[in-house]
């Protein structure tokens, strides 16, 4: 069997460069996702010091050996931080230069520069720990829960298990004295990266267009204004969680709130006022109730939330609670004196008996009571 380096090299540097420039034209048309413009810059350096490599005997050794591993640990330490920035978080810029420092001063030791087993060990060692951090990072952030992710993480453990053993193996044969390492034992070297690269692109881009679906259907189940669920969404999540309420015996209630003379703020200070004073109750519930409790808005000024675990009184000290903070918040608004009041009607069901029609109906008769009682009050209903 004959794997020719050379030639695994050049595969692996044109799927590298390719790979990078698609990814830059995409980045183009879509330059919110910074995570792109990484990754792809990665897979330009990462094939620039394979082409490196490549041209070993041809160029200068500090350009085919220090310069070409460095500008490949550079391109994980770039991969690394991509994946952070898709995760929301800041990019790691540090492992971007430090493990390719590393690597050039370990160079300046002539028994690590003089015998390829050394520099093979030490550059493995560094991008086997460079990829299990970018394993970790992966796997660790999946609370959106994209199905790319675990094959994504477990390529960068098994690549990161791959270049650690090679390590260890190379760092053996260095130390009995061998200043080369055989054709074989380089060829599937490479042989390896160029399969882990191809999974890694196919999860990496997997990962994009699922969170970009994702981000889709949530941005339609959401109130454009409010940034709520819509009324369909609303019910839809609220109808499953009483589900599991009922087969858990978990208590359930039902919260309707309704702006106080909504009509008559847009009327007064104008349309622009009443929708902050509708984002202002958004705010005020969420700055109240749990983020595990559903929060929708109906339709016009009236607002739904539906918590899971409580019975009558402690719905009503949180509607009580949600409608004080509104009427706070809403005191002084941009500068104007709104002081808008909501009333709330609560549904409390022990065990979750009561379907949630049945709950929507007794939540908005204890809301009419509320208003039929002068408004800025919290009513609930009978059980």
């Amino acid at each position: 069997m004959s794997l020719d380096p050379t030639t695994l090299l050049f595969v692996l540097a044109g799927v590298s460069l390719i790979s990078g420039a698609a990814l830059g034209t995409r980045w183009l048309r879509s330059r919110h996702e910074g995570h792109v413009l990484y990754w792809g810059v990665a897979c330009v350096l990462g094939g620039a010091g394979v082409v490196g490599l490549a041209f070993r005997g041809l160029i200068p050794n500090f350009l085919s050996i220090q310069i070409a591993n460095a500008l490949i640990l550079a391109a994980l330490g770039l991969a690394l931080s991509g994946v952070r920035v898709f995760t929301g978080h800041p990019p790691w810029r540090l492992a971007i230069v430090i493990a390719p420092a590393i690597w050039l001063l370990a160079c300046l030791v002539p028994a690590v520069l003089q015998s390829e087993p050394y520099r093979v060990a030490v550059a493995s060692m560094l991008s086997g720990g460079l990829s299990a951090l970018l394993g970790r990072e992966v796997w660790r952030r999946g609370s959106d829960q994209l199905s790319a992710r675990k094959p994504m993480a477990v390529l960068c453990f098994l690549h990161a298990g791959f270049t650690l053993v090679r390590a260890l193996f190379a760092l053996w044969i260095g130390i009995h004295g061998a200043l080369s390492l055989d054709r074989l034992f380089v060829g599937v070297g490479l042989l390896e990266p160029l399969v882990v690269l191809f999974g890694i692109l196919i999860c990496g881009l997997g990962l994009t267009q699922e969170r970009r679906e994702l981000v889709l259907t949530r941005k339609a189940a959401l109130d454009a204004l409010t940034g709520l669920l819509n009324r369909g969404a609303f019910l839809e999540e609220a109808e499953a969680m009483v589900e599991a309420a009922r087969l858990a015996g978990n208590n359930i209630a039902l919260l309707t709130f309704d702006i106080d003379f909504f009509k008559d703020i847009n009327d007064t200070f104008g349309h622009a006022v009443g929708d902050r004073t509708l984002v202002a109750f958004a705010d005020a519930a969420r700055h109240v109730l749990r983020p595990s409790d559903p929060v929708g808005r109906l339709g016009g000024e009236e607002f739904a939330a539906l918590i899971v675990g409580a019975d009558r009184e402690g719905a009503a000290l949180l509607a009580e609670q949600v409608r004080a903070e509104f009427a706070r918040r809403t005191a002084l608004l941009d500068g104007i004196k709104v002081a808008a009041t909501a009333c709330a009607g609560i549904s409390a069901s022990r065990g979750a008996r009561a379907p949630l029609e049945t709950m929507m109906i007794r939540a908005d008769e204890a809301l009419y009571a509320a208003k039929r009682g002068g408004r800025d009050l919290v009513w609930q209903a009978a059980e």
